[in-house]
This record gives structure tokens, C-alpha cells and sequence, in this order.
């Protein structure tokens, strides 16, 4: 009888408290909702950094940069990340500024598709290797940096490579490109063609 009465309980409870039996960590599917979703998760935030690079990606989204699919891509990426529980800072922080980096590169069309691939595959499986390639890849767009060790790190001058992952390791396949190895008081450049395999920062050439 105390077991059916507090059945009973909870059952007027959750009738009372809809909003109880809904997962209230994921965003709305409506863009304008899920928008001002995020922007209150972002309120909580102390970071100037983090809060620019949100302003940034808020603005882009109420402005029309990114259209519809992409704002459902943008939105089921999101709750994969809740469900995940990745914290809005690094992992939402960098996959925004990821996406919208490769969704501006104007010589590789199909930079987008294959960075969206990767990130897909990747969200469900580790954190460590989906911050690895958010990490590796804002690199690989805002400074053509394949690989850095303390001060010493490769940069190339190619706008065509493709991103993949071959054999379970996050590649940059180039068919031709200018590597320059950079520390300090040394640089090298060589003209080659070939696969980098971004952790490890290992070059295979072609």
C-alpha cells in the first residue's frame, strides 16, 4: 500500500511538473529557441574570450550565415555534445569557430563536408579524440599549422588538402604543397606531396 501511494505521488508530480519528464539538458529543435537557449548557457560565462567567440557565432546565426540545414546540423552537433557532457568551453567553443572557419574556406568546397564527417563520427566515441581534433583542426584553419612541438611546428602554403581519417588517424592528404618547418633561428622549406597525420605529426609522403 506505501508502494502504490507513492506511486501515485510521483505520477501527480510529473503531471503537475511536465517539464520534469523532458531531458532539460538538450537545446529545441527551433533555431530561434535553440539560439536563445545557448545564449543563456553562455550568460553563465565569465570569459571575455569565450563570450567574444560567442557574440561572434550569435551574430553569424541571426544574420543568416548559416542556413537552414546547417543551423539543424549545428543543433543536433549541440545536444550530441550535451549528451556527451562536454562543457560549452573548450568543446562548443571550438567546434563553432571550426565550423564556421571551414565553412568560409573559398578554394576547398568539400573542406566543409569532410570536416562535418569527421566530427560526427568522432563526437559519439571520445572526448580526448573529439578536443583532439577540434584542437588540431582550429590550428589547420587559422594558421595552416600541421604540427607544433614546444617552439618548433610545420606550416604549408596549399589551399587544396583534403581531411580525413584513414586507418582511425585524423589525416591531411595534400597533393601538392610547400611544407615549411619553422623553430627558432632555423627554417626549411620543401616542395612535396603527401599525407600528414596530424597527432602524431608523422609525414608520409606520395
Amino acid at each position: 500500500m506505501r508502494y502504490l501511494s507513492s506511486v501515485l505521488i510521483a505520477l501527480i508530480f510529473f503531471i503537475q511538473n511536465p517539464l520534469q519528464g523532458q531531458d532539460a539538458r538538450r537545446f529545441n529543435s527551433d533555431p530561434v529557441i535553440f539560439i536563445t537557449e545557448l545564449k543563456e548557457k553562455y550568460s553563465n560565462l565569465k570569459d571575455k574570450k569565450s563570450l567574444d567567440a560567442f557574440e561572434a557565432f550569435h551574430n553569424n546565426w541571426l544574420n543568416g550565415k548559416y542556413n537552414p540545414e546547417q543551423q539543424r546540423y549545428l543543433i543536433r552537433m549541440s545536444n550530441k555534445m550535451l549528451d556527451q557532457g562536454m562543457s560549452l568551453t573548450p568543446y562548443f567553443e571550438l567546434f563553432y569557430a571550426d565550423y564556421t572557419r571551414s565553412l568560409e574556406s573559398r578554394f576547398n568546397k568539400d573542406l566543409l563536408q569532410q570536416w562535418m564527417g569527421i566530427a560526427t563520427e568522432l563526437v559519439e566515441q571520445s572526448n580526448k579524440e573529439y578536443l583532439d581534433f577540434l584542437t588540431l583542426t582550429e590550428g589547420l584553419f587559422k594558421e595552416n599549422k600541421l604540427h607544433q612541438q614546444n617552439t618548433r611546428y610545420w606550416q604549408f602554403d596549399s589551399t587544396q588538402y583534403d581531411l580525413k581519417i584513414i586507418k582511425g588517424r585524423l589525416a591531411v592528404v595534400f597533393e601538392e604543397a610547400n611544407l615549411k618547418g619553422i623553430a627558432v633561428n632555423d627554417t626549411i622549406e620543401i616542395k612535396t606531396k603527401g599525407v600528414c597525420y596530424l597527432t602524431e605529426g608523422i609525414w608520409e609522403g606520395l
